[in-house]
């Protein structure tokens, strides 16, 4: 920032910031006068001023997550400046487990160009595999359809791998716009903008403000703290989840998805490309907490609780201990349950998680939204991949009742899609 003078005119200029568009905590702060609202410009309260030329628009990411680099390579291809404020201090650091990527996410990441990058460290979904306590279960083979039928098949891929592909598409330029090892404590508006603080004592100031930081978000318990309101009795949790990684284990084949489902507890896995197998465990908790009163689970509570189910089977002769032994690395959390009231106030807005956590399994339920017998659904118009269209397609569905849905889930039990008899493990 450098402070102009012309004859009486008094006016301060951020046209040309410095390239991390920081201060320290003893520089001067931006001065509160308005901005002007049609050249966008920071004006010093005078009698006598003149516009500028209008600074460039900022937008300042809180949350170097799915979300996060999504919206800032969105940003870059619309030519609109951008900030990523990352707390850890790698882009890709080993959380989570795979990440499923359905035909809709598919179509966002091919209008960036990214999608190809994508599906080559991707592995496609062919066949879906259900097991029940008793030991019945059916396979379905549906979802291998969705590349014909929607020009994008469902594939899944680690989160990490993931990230590296969000962060290198931004270029070059990556290393300047998104800072890792920034976590932020507060964030406030001021004049005419928004100015965000992190722990290492650096301020950060903008236009906009997004908050892609997850469950636990700084951006939405400041941006509530603004609005008067508070979060800590919105949010509930029911169940617990297990997250790990696996190597490749016996039988298990890539492009396999299961789903074995018990008596309080379910185990999913996905093995994605090379067999790596993703999984995860839901715990239903005694009762469902509403927060701030919530348990707290250590470390060593999941890993317990993991053991404990070494003999119970996952598919065929795989037991969930053969996939245990193979583990890589393994975290838990609380599965929050909520979707907030407000998402926005003043300059800052939230997206994902951290306004709209709703439970592990509605990845699952992205795949059953499409669980229909393809025999009652007219072929909808394909497009070429790449390929935009803001005309709506048509695609038709029998009307099902109830009992209808209990005949044909207790049919494919015995038959899949294709006809071809199945039997659980």
């Amino acid at each position: 920032m450098r402070e102009i003078q012309e004859e009486s005119v008094s006016t301060y200029r951020i046209d040309s910031p410095p390239p991390s568009h920081t201060s320290s905590p003893t520089s001067s702060p931006l001065p509160s006068s308005p901005l002007h609202p049609r050249h966008g410009i920071i004006q010093h309260q005078s009698d006598h001023t003149r516009p500028l030329h209008p600074r460039p628009f900022r937008v300042i990411i809180i949350g170097g997550s799915i979300a996060g680099l999504t919206l800032a390579n969105c940003l870059a291809a619309a030519g609109i400046e951008y900030l990523v404020l990352e707390k850890h201090q790698s882009i890709n650091a080993p959380l989570g487990g795979l990440i499923g990527i359905a035909p809709t996410g598919a179509r966002i990441l091919d209008q960036l160009g990214i999608y190809d990058a994508v599906k080559d460290i991707g592995q496609e979904i062919t066949v879906l595999r259900t097991g029940f306590p008793d030991g019945s279960g059916f396979n379905q083979t549906w979802v291998a359809e969705f590349e014909k039928r929607y020009g994008y098949g469902i594939s899944v891929t680690s989160r990490q791998q993931l990230l590296e592909v969000l962060y290198t598409a931004l270029g070059p330029s990556a290393s300047e716009t998104v800072h890792l090892g920034k976590e932020v404590t507060n964030i406030h508006h001021e004049g005419s903008g928004v100015k965000v603080l992190t722990r290492d004592g650096m301020t950060y100031f903008g236009d906009l403000v997004v908050g892609a930081d997850g469950v636990h978000s700084i951006a939405r318990s400041e941006m509530l703290r603004m609005a008067g309101g508070s979060a800590s009795n919105e949010e509930s949790a029911e169940y617990r989840i297990h997250v790990g990684l696996s190597c490749p284990v016996p039988t298990i084949t890539p492009g396999e998805q299961i789903v074995r489902c018990y008596d309080g507890f379910a185990v999913f896995a996905l093995c994605g490309k090379d067999g790596i197998l993703g999984w995860f465990i839901t715990e239903k908790l005694d009762r469902r907490y509403q927060y701030p009163n919530r348990p707290n689970y250590t470390q060593n509570d999941a890993i317990k609780f993991c053991e404990s189910l070494a003999d119970v089977p996952v598919w065929g002769d795989v037991t969930f201990g053969a996939i245990w032994k193979a583990r890589t690395s393994i975290s838990h959390a609380l599965v929050e349950e909520n979707v907030f009231k407000t998402w926005n106030y003043g300059r800052i807005v939230c997206i994902g998680d951290s306004v709209i956590k709703v439970t592990f399994f509605s990845i699952y339920c992205t795949f059953e939204s499409y669980n229909v017998d393809p025999r009652n659904i007219d072929e909808p118009e394909l497009r070429p991949r790449g390929k935009s269209s803001h005309g709506r397609r048509r695609c038709t569905r029998k009307q099902s009742s109830p009992t209808d849905i209990v005949q044909r889930k207790q049919a494919l039990i015995a038959t899949d899609p294709n006809g071809i008899p199945q039997a659980a493990p």
